[in-house]
């Protein structure tokens, strides 16, 4: 049987658990446990840790353990991410080790090797991490000459209109997802896709989401499919006005202020002209959404076609967040500049 037979038999077995996953992600029947000795295992449905059972007089088999097991300090939505990980990653031809070390300060969660294929780490993080120690852990990679490739898990997985600087950080971008977050949730038991992420004015974030189980997905990532981008309804800039003013009369700590700077300018926030409202999705990827950098390109007297030749398009590739730390301030430096 090979692995990917394997991998999708998995899901018709009864009470008793006759096989489960090993570290390295591979099916091993509880006869087999029996002769290999000590070892760790997982369930193949869910991913969490496992114990052998039996004797000379029971037939073995596994089941499920009440506590976790022990893995140098790392919490069991951890180890069960990384697990189901190394499944899928076996499922399509790929080996997988755990925590193996690849440079003097760095272990790779799961590291991928196939034959006549360039060895790949995945990283699965459910615990807090800064967009700044992210950048860190994935320049480290690289300069080991390593591709990485960030799974999150629930923490990071996208479940309201707005998204914290540390869920965008995770960000990729392909041409057949947009941009997209690649999640395990061990609280769904399924993998999770949100792709073409965009953002619109006065409404936060927008996504499409895919679930998949184990073997969904691995029919989905062998015949790489494209995935359709979500339909976006633009607003009109009278609505866009209207809900300026409600975030006003609820004193939102932003308008509120972009208020003040407009005071500042001898000018109010509601007499932006209409250019400072831009109706069109833009990539998930700056510090500064689209009606506040317009807003100051206005009170600095700039015109709107200025502004245009400085505003990345939605056709490039991701781009790290700190490349647009000081955007458009360092910009509008410039062109005033260049007007002098």
């Amino acid at each position: 049987m090979n692995n990917q037979l394997a991998f999708l038999r998995i899901f018709s077995w009864g009470v008793l658990m006759k096989m489960a996953l090993n570290l390295a992600g591979q099916l091993v029947s509880a006869g087999d446990a029996v002769l290999l000795g000590s070892g760790q295992y997982f369930c193949p449905r869910c991913q969490k840790p496992v114990q052998l059972k039996g004797g000379q007089q029971t037939v073995p088999y596994f089941a499920h353990q009440t506590k976790v097991v022990g893995g140098g300090g790392e919490s069991d939505a951890h180890q069960t991410g990384k697990v189901a990980i190394a499944a899928l990653a076996n499922a399509l031809g790929w080996q997988a080790d755990f925590e193996l070390v690849v440079n003097p300060e760095q272990r790779a969660d799961v590291y991928l090797t196939k034959l006549n294929c360039e060895s790949q780490v995945i990283e699965y993080q459910c615990s807090p991490l800064t967009p700044t120690r992210l950048l860190k852990r994935t320049q480290g990679y690289h300069a080991s000459g390593l591709a990485v490739t960030w799974i999150v898990g629930d923490r990071f997985r996208f479940k309201s209109r707005h998204l914290s600087r540390q869920q965008l950080a995770f960000l990729n971008y392909c041409p057949a997802w947009g941009f997209y977050l690649f999640c395990y949730s061990t609280q769904l038991h399924r993998w999770v896709l949100q792709h073409h992420v965009v953002a619109l004015e006065f409404q936060g974030y927008q996504w499409r989401t895919q679930y998949f189980k184990p073997r969904q997905l691995v029919a989905f990532l062998s015949k790489n499919r494209l995935l359709k981008p979500i339909n976006i309804q633009n607003m009109p800039i009278d609505w866009q006005r209207a809900r300026l003013m409600q975030r006003l009369k609820l004193r939102d700590e932003r308008f509120v202020r972009l208020q003040q700077i407009c005071y500042q300018q001898g000018t109010l926030l509601q007499k932006a002209p209409d250019w400072c409202f831009y109706q069109s999705v833009v990539p998930p990827l700056y510090q500064q959404n689209q009606f506040e950098s317009r807003l100051k390109w206005w009170l600095a007297e700039q015109p709107v076609t200025t502004f245009s030749q400085f505003c990345p398009t939605l056709n490039q590739p991701l781009i790290g967040q700190q490349a647009f730390r000081d955007w458009p301030t360092c910009r509008l430096q410039q062109a005033l500049r260049a007007k002098k």
